[in-house]
């Protein structure tokens, strides 16, 4: 069997933890348990070559939401930020702190997209740019620059939301 990445460090850690720290070990298989079954929040989108997962991260709170991908220098490709609003509304993002350059997507209730930017470059200094979608969204999704554009995400394209608290299933 082939472990990823995160599998093959669980069991390293497993190993070590081991070694004298039953109490530990019990922790760490407890979590390993949940993180392997596939019950991540995720999006997931239809593309010409198939279907693409990414794993996410939720903004659901006001401080969540302000501080969203701030003062990171990378991310993978398979993962992102979904930020969560109560209400429908035209949100607006900007760049400020934000080292990476973003893909934001703007997703309806149903999780269809209703606006995208694409290749959003880091904004060094005030003032910054907004940008805020043409229609009512009710999620954004922030995603690697040129993810958008290597998985041929365009505005209509339906995105399957799984496993997000407090949204009902899709």
């Amino acid at each position: 069997m082939k472990l990823d990445r995160g599998h093959a460090r669980g069991v390293l850690l497993l190993r070590a933890l081991s070694e004298g720290k039953p109490h530990l070990t019990a922790w760490v298989l407890i979590c390993l348990c949940f993180c392997c079954t596939g019950k991540e929040p995720s999006a997931v989108f239809s593309t010409p070559t198939g279907q693409k997962r990414i794993l996410l991260e939720l903004a659901r709170t006001d401080e969540e939401r302000a501080r969203g991908l701030m003062f990171r220098s990378r991310m993978d490709e398979d993962r992102g930020m979904l930020f969560v609003f109560d209400e429908i509304g035209r949100p607006s993002f900007w760049m400020k702190n934000t080292y990476l350059s973003l893909d934001i997507l703007f997703l309806s209730p149903e999780g269809t997209v209703v606006d995208l930017f694409e290749g959003l470059s880091p904004c060094p200094m005030d003032p910054c740019p907004l940008y805020a979608p043409r229609a009512p969204a009710r999620y954004v999704l922030e995603v690697v620059g040129g993810f958008a554009s290597r998985h041929a995400v365009r505005k209509g394209d339906r995105v399957l939301l799984e496993n997000v608290p407090g949204l009902p299933p899709q």
